[in-house]
């Protein structure tokens, strides 16, 4: 179920995304991250071929498949589908169409499509199935993406465990993660997400 929850504040336009650099390098390096076979462009099958990586950290397919038409109706926002190819240029602008259309649904109390697919990427982590995510099921998760520096965990870990009780709570996994996509604070601190991803470049 998508994260719901208004949020007060200005609503910043495209071109105020595509003007913060720090926003427009965070938002190139998950483009780099998710163009699994390095050819430039992002599609489809790349997202599902993401997905697909943390199969073997959850044994329920029910939930592995949640976790890929979760990836599916992301990628259908950011105008990736079957038979459509999209460059960095073309990602980095769509993200930033995205983002106001996103927080404003947040702000509305509507559930976004990110916190949906943030929420069913934190049921594939959540192997016990006991609510909360843990330093351990975390670490099998950055290891299973193959691209996680396994220096930042720890400290990515940390940044997004803000009541500090050494877990991981659903809405902490998925606020974080919508923050980094949709939003122009340094969520991370500088260059931590850069960082934390062992090779960035296409």
């Amino acid at each position: 179920m998508a994260a719901k929850g208004k949020v007060t504040g200005t609503t910043s336009t495209a071109d105020d995304y595509l003007k913060n650099a720090e926003w427009v390098t965070r938002t190139e390096t998950v483009f780099n991250v998710l163009d699994s076979d390095k050819d430039g462009v992002v599609t489809i099958i790349d997202l599902v071929l993401d997905t697909k990586k943390y199969a073997h950290l959850n044994s329920d397919p029910n939930i592995i498949e949640r976790c890929r038409l979760a990836m599916c109706e992301f990628a259908a926002e950011l105008g990736i589908k079957p038979g459509v190819s999209v460059n960095k240029e073309e990602y980095v602008q769509n993200c930033a169409t995205l983002a106001p259309k996103e927080v404003a649904k947040v702000r509305s109390g509507e559930g976004s499509v990110k916190h949906k697919l943030n929420n069913a990427v934190f049921d594939v982590i959540d192997t016990n199935h006991d609510g909360t995510v843990s330093k351990e099921e975390y670490r099998a998760f950055a290891n299973a993406t193959g691209v996680w520096d396994p220096n930042y965990v720890d400290v990515v870990f940390d940044l997004i465990d803000t009541n500090k009780n050494g877990k991981l709570e659903r809405k902490e996994f998925s606020d974080y993660e919508y923050k980094l996509f949709f939003t122009l604070e340094d969520v991370a601190g500088k260059g931590q997400v850069e960082g934390s991803i062992k090779s960035t470049k296409t």
